[in-house]
């Protein structure tokens, strides 16, 4: 998590790819920095996001019932026709979502339910 200046920290040590997420942004994989921290290493370095220019609204349903929105899911990734265009989300208390996107095709890749 960034502060309201953008800045974060990492413990640990290893080799790590960073990909930041905002409401109506849209983070790109390919310009993700790779980072390689040895023990007690400082890295400083920047991470992009581009504005949304459209939305994806729906609900995430139970798939024995869908009449059941299944709440608070967080989508870790929904990928654009590219293959690189990221874009994250949470549902509501009813299943119910809109996300951020740029204009294209998109396929949601992974989901994670509290």
């Amino acid at each position: 998590m960034a502060n309201n200046a953008g800045a974060y920290t990492i413990m640990g040590h290893g080799n790590y790819a960073l990909l930041a997420f905002e409401t109506n942004y849209i983070t790109n994989t390919k310009n993700a920095p790779v980072l390689t921290l040895g023990s007690g290493a400082t890295i400083s370095t920047n991470l992009t996001l581009t504005n949304a220019t459209a939305s994806i609204t729906g609900q995430i349903v139970d798939a024995a019932n869908n009449a059941i929105g299944l709440t608070r899911c967080f989508h870790t990734g929904a990928v654009h026709q590219q293959k690189s265009d990221w874009r994250s989300l949470f549902t509501d208390t009813n299943g119910n979502f809109t996300a951020g996107v740029i204009a294209g095709q998109w396929s949601w890749v992974r989901m994670i339910q509290d």
